[in-house]
């Protein structure tokens, strides 16, 4: 009796696992994207409800222009597209997520099939598979959410509206906005290193209320007397950063001429950074390096980006100033391998109406050279920021109240994202 419940048991336990697939062939199957000549494809990543992220580029060409996404489970042609924009040249690659069919919603399902790509090619259009993918359901979350993670969304302050609106930087739509009792005439926006928070410094409220991310909901509220404020919607920011460790964030206090430390764990300000050049100066944004050693600070009046070191928190010497063709710097990016930074150069007359007079310039983290200039009909840039691998730079752009998206292979405008905005401010990408 007891032999034959054993057996009974082990043939239930069997059963199960086959049905799990761990004796299947099914469960051996590899995540693989397999490139058709003349492009790349790597790391596929599936969620339950179909979201797919997965790295693709072109190997050879002439550049294209990519304009839809689809992906079928044989061979043949998918019957619809995801509407997508991006150029690439040869040898570029970019992560890409759209929705790609699953036969069921269940973690370990595989979907197996065919990617292919709708873009033009010398003023050509061609849809054509680029490669093959196998790839198995491994998550539940939404691959990016609903606004944190993977680099995959931009947060942009609407001072107008007293909100904060989203942008899935995978199909420059706005999918959403962040509205809190809490949040008045947001300003600068910036979020922890791992995407979970949101920190939103707002003018009206005199406070930086902190967003998780996953929920979109407010969780706390930095107040603090050291906070100062303009008094009415100008071009002058309150601009804030976290530090690559997310232990503590840098908080320019434009009116303050100070730069304000805040301890993220306790959600205080802890310190602040003082100099002369700092005061009344007008510290516009701020932006870490890679490392976290050094704090780059936009100032208005004096037309400069100002190095803080971290480790002494004094301002270090040298500085990049009106030699590099700055005329009040607001928005501050760094390069992921922190060579290159890209400060939005909102121009004279900053803050009025008429037509286009701003710009991006780009300069050499080594020697504070400007090496470029970006220019697009900008008005009045307030903001930018970089996608993880530097490839793509979002341009707020408050005079006009739309952001534009820049390859920064090409330094071309490839998109604009024009609505949903009432007197932006400041973005920030997860």
């Amino acid at each position: 009796m007891t032999y034959g419940w054993s057996i009974l048991l082990l043939a239930v336990v069997l059963a199960a696992l086959f049905e799990l697939g761990i004796f299947s062939g099914k469960s051996t199957l590899p995540t693989l994207c397999i490139a058709q000549s003349g492009f790349l494809c790597s790391a596929p990543l599936l969620n339950t409800t179909g979201n797919l992220i997965v790295t693709v580029g072109q190997a050879l060409g002439a550049p294209i222009t990519i304009t839809g996404l689809g992906c079928s489970s044989t061979s043949a042609a998918p019957s619809s597209y995801v509407g997508y924009s991006n150029s690439m040249v040869s040898g570029q690659e970019s992560s890409i997520t759209f929705q790609c069919p699953l036969p069921s919603n269940t973690i370990g399902t595989f979907f197996s099939g065919s990617l292919w790509l709708r873009y033009t090619r010398s003023g050509v259009s061609t849809a054509s598979e680029v490669a093959t993918i196998t790839a198995k359901a491994t998550t539940t979350s939404a691959l990016g959410g609903s606004g944190g993670g993977g680099g995959t969304y931009l947060y942009v302050t609407n001072y107008g509206s007293n909100n904060v609106v989203i942008i899935n930087t995978a199909t420059n739509t706005v999918t959403g906005a962040i509205t809190s009792g809490s949040i008045g005439q947001p300003y600068g926006v910036a979020f922890s290193p791992n995407g979970n928070y949101a920190y939103v410094e707002c003018n009206a409220t005199a406070n930086v209320v902190v967003i998780n991310t996953t929920t979109n909901a407010a969780v706390n509220e930095i107040i603090s007397g050291a906070f100062t404020y303009e008094l009415a919607y100008e071009y002058y920011g309150d601009g804030i950063s976290v530090s690559p460790t997310g232990s503590y964030a840098y908080y320019a206090n434009s009116y303050g001429g100070n730069v304000l430390i805040i301890d993220t764990a306790t959600n205080t300000v802890s310190g602040a950074v003082t100099n002369s050049l700092l005061a009344n100066s007008y510290p516009q944004y701020v932006a870490f390096s890679p490392s976290g050693t050094y704090a780059y600070v936009t100032v208005n009046t004096t037309s400069e980006v100002i190095v803080i070191s971290t480790a002494t928190g004094n301002v270090v010497s040298y500085m990049y100033s009106v030699s590099s063709g700055l005329n009040q710097p607001e928005g501050i990016a760094v390069s992921p391998g922190g060579s290159d930074i890209y400060v939005a150069n909102c121009g004279a007359g900053c803050g009025g109406t008429g037509g286009g007079n701003g710009n991006v310039v780009v300069i050499d983290a080594s020697n504070g050279q400007a090496v470029n200039a970006i220019s697009s009909g900008m008005l009045y840039p307030s903001g930018v920021a970089l996608s993880s691998n530097g490839e793509y730079l979002y341009v707020l752009n408050s005079g006009s109240s739309n952001v534009v998206v820049i390859n920064t292979v090409t330094n071309a405008v490839v998109n604009a994202i024009t609505s949903g905005f009432s007197q932006p401010s400041s973005i920030a990408i997860s």
